[in-house]
């Protein structure tokens, strides 16, 4: 396998083993679903909760990813344990993007929190997670019943989220304003 294959598998198993809950119990589920916006380094009960997650997997594939991929792959297990639902049956699994074209034009105070996340570059001074998870508590009540979030496309666009060529920016863009959905980016431009 060559390195964006390894790359691709290793969110591919993160994702599953967010669904699977298979290695969390429901305490570690909890504190996760709490620590929703806050920062990792000031909560270690939830860092060691968001650790069981890793381990969980093949702690070698883990073990290189820089701080602030860290951070994304913490927000995305925070958000899923505190967004999903339990729901009977197959889920339609829906692009962010997607849902935020749904809310988009409803007022344009939204417009303005839209295009204000577009603009924001991913650092870790925590202004970018706020004004995400702020959207995504909100794009998340359009979901219907048997919907979820694309975490594993989520996850993918959050990693190139500040890529020089604004590629993820591009993509929402074109999905709100035109309703094209993107291409996955295999073009190896992915970061680690």
């Amino acid at each position: 396998m060559n390195r964006t294959e390894l790359m691709n598998q290793r969110d591919v198993d993160f994702i599953k083993s967010l669904k699977s809950n298979l290695c969390l119990g429901t305490k570690d589920c909890f504190i996760l679903k709490r620590s929703l916006g806050r920062n990792m380094n000031s909560n270690i009960s939830s860092y060691m909760s968001f650790l069981k997650i890793l381990e969980s997997e093949n702690s070698e594939d883990y073990s290189n990813i820089k701080i602030y991929r860290e951070d994304i792959y913490y927000l995305i297990a925070c958000l899923y344990y505190n967004s999903e639902r339990k729901s009977e049956g197959n889920k339609k699994y829906i692009k962010y993007e997607t849902l935020l074209k749904r809310v988009f034009s409803k007022s344009a105070s939204m417009e303005r929190r839209v295009e204000d996340l577009l603009t924001t570059n991913y650092e870790k001074n925590g202004i970018f997670e706020k004004k995400f998870i702020s959207l995504f508590n909100y794009c998340t009540g359009s979901l219907g019943n048997n919907e979820s979030v694309d975490y594993l496309s989520l996850l993918k666009d959050l990693k190139n989220w500040n890529n020089e060529n604004n590629y993820v920016r591009k993509k929402w863009a074109r999905a709100i304003i035109m309703g094209i959905p993107g291409k996955e980016n295999t073009g190896g431009d992915e970061e680690v």
